[in-house]
């Protein structure tokens, strides 16, 4: 009788530590999961917004420069001897 109840306990422990170590072993990889997602986020979002931001500062880079060639041959025209009515329309 005393080894069944031995053989009971002990089977009842190894049962709650097997239990609990599955627990803690399924809490920490939904923490590690949750924490590569976040990481993986942060470094997707902060690339985005790197390339996004560097094509903006391209396009700006050749909206300046196509705006400054232009100016330079608005003023080309605007000095080149037109004749008064040419001129009157720019």
């Amino acid at each position: 009788m005393v080894i069944v109840v031995v053989v009971v306990v002990v089977v009842v422990v190894v049962v709650a530590v097997v239990i609990v170590v599955v627990v803690v072993v399924v809490v920490f990889v939904v923490v590690v999961v949750i924490v590569v997602v976040i990481v993986v986020v942060i470094v997707v979002v902060v690339v985005v917004v790197v390339v996004v931001e560097t094509q903006f500062c391209e396009l700006d880079t050749d909206i300046t420069a196509a705006t400054s060639f232009l100016k330079y041959y608005i003023n080309t025209i605007l000095h080149l001897p037109l004749s008064p009515s040419w001129a009157t329309l720019l």
